[in-house]
């Protein structure tokens, strides 16, 4: 029996030293030992040993970096994994204003007759630059890259805005209304009567214009791209097309018995009498170009920069237009004579001239990526060309009355010849707003 009670406890204590002893280590191939981890021992998992729960892999590779900025394929191509793009944008430009210094239509008193400069006369329209902001347009780009060499590419891109008008129209019926010049043969001011009380009522339309529209052909050549960002070179050809008109036209019905002049010829009382000046401008930009377009991505954000140099010709082509129509009697058929009022027989016709133009160009904008491969953007951009004509700058105000069809001296062969065909230039600007959506793939 006491036996028995000794073998119990020796068992007893021989599992409690068990219990509380190192388990045993684990066998290595080729019968050696594994030492057991110890406190300085690196546990996998991390400092604490901790696993994926259930086997869950954790966070996906790209999921930390991406946080820290690096694009993934959860936000679509990179700038250096995408074979192409389109981009839709909507303009909103403002381009420089249409200088104009004399005035075009005129109210007066009866002594001076609207004649400018004169005491009581009121410039109703000109003497100021004609604004026509905002421009509201649109231009689409679409992008290649070379399949078999993706660090070459092409671009196409083209433009276009709105034509947008500033107009005046008035009709008057016992005031003056004039449109005013200076003679050129006495150096005087003079005035054409559009209307005038005891002698007729008329009325005048004016209006000045503009439009603008271009495309562009690049080879694009990549020099740094990588998935956050791309630096590409341009070379390519460019060409702008910039439109811009001013004219007036007025018409007169002189009351019973007023003596007037058409083409040379002494009339009583016609029934109405028009006269019409056109002032059209084209300018034609043909440059090549070159230029750097960088590209920079964080997270979602992308931030774009842009600058060209163009350096060419302009084709430069003023069209001078004037008219003049008798109407003798209600319904009869008018007659018409070429020559206006500033558009006459010494300055009408088409004109053109080819002049070395350079036109330097920059763009910045900043964009969102949505879904995998749409950017939202907006951006601000600025144009400068070094050369344009301007119709309101090709305006001689100086006329000989021998010139004007309406005038009592018409057809006297007395010097000058004016108005002349001047050809005056200036510098032009373009800058505005884009709001744009693109697509990559």
């Amino acid at each position: 029996m006491r036996k028995g009670l000794l073998g119990t406890i020796a068992a007893l204590t021989a599992g409690a030293g068990l219990a509380l002893a190192q388990p045993p280590g684990r066998s290595a191939p080729g019968g050696q030992i594994e030492p057991l981890p110890t406190a300085n021992t690196p546990m996998p998992g991390g400092p604490l040993g901790l696993m994926p729960y259930d086997g869950n892999p954790g966070l996906p590779p790209g999921a930390l970096g991406n946080l820290y900025g690096q694009p993934n394929d959860d936000l679509g191509p990179g700038p250096n994994r995408e074979s192409g793009y389109a981009n839709f944008e909507t303009l909103l430009w403002f381009i420089h204003s249409m200088p104009n210094s004399w005035p075009l239509i005129t109210a007066g008193t009866n002594i001076p007759q609207g004649a400018f400069p004169d005491l009581g006369t009121t410039t109703l329209f000109g003497a100021q630059n004609f604004q026509f902001n905002p421009f509201v347009g649109g231009r689409f780009t679409l992008g290649r890259w070379f399949g078999k060499n993706p660090e070459w590419g092409m671009e196409w891109s083209a433009f276009i805005t709105e034509t947008r008008v500033d107009r005046f129209t008035l009709g008057v019926g016992t005031e003056v209304l004039g449109r005013p010049f200076i003679d050129a043969t006495t150096g005087g001011p003079g005035s054409f009567i559009i209307a005038s009380p005891g002698f007729a009522s008329g009325g005048v339309t004016a209006y000045a214009s503009s439009q603008m529209w271009g495309m562009e052909w690049n080879l694009q050549r990549k020099l740094w791209a990588d998935d956050r960002k791309s630096v590409n070179l341009l070379l390519g050809l460019r060409y702008i097309d910039f439109k811009e008109s001013l004219a007036v036209q007025s018409q007169t019905f002189f009351v019973p018995g007023a003596a007037t002049f058409f083409y040379g010829l002494a009339l009583t009382a016609p029934n109405r009498v028009d006269v019409e000046d056109a002032f059209d401008t084209r300018n034609q930009y043909f440059m090549g170009q070159i230029g750097l377009q960088g590209e920079w991505r964080y997270r979602r954000w992308v931030f774009s920069l842009a600058g060209k140099l163009g350096m060419g010709d302009v084709r430069e082509t003023t069209d001078i237009t004037g008219l003049s129509r008798l109407v003798l009697t209600a319904g009869s058929a008018p007659n018409e004579v070429p020559g206006g009022l500033f558009a006459l027989s010494s300055n009408m016709g088409k004109a053109h001239d080819d002049k070395f133009v350079c036109m330097p160009e920059g763009k910045v904008q900043v964009g969102y990526r949505f879904f995998r491969n749409v950017d939202l953007a907006m951006g601000y951009s600025m144009t400068y060309l070094s050369r344009a004509i301007r119709p309101a700058d090709q305006m001689d105000s100086n006329l000989n009355p021998a010139f004007i069809p309406t005038s009592a001296f018409y057809g006297f062969p007395v010097p000058p010849s004016r108005p002349q065909l001047i050809y005056n230039q200036t510098t032009f600007w373009v800058q505005g707003l884009n709001f744009s959506m693109s697509v990559h793939y």
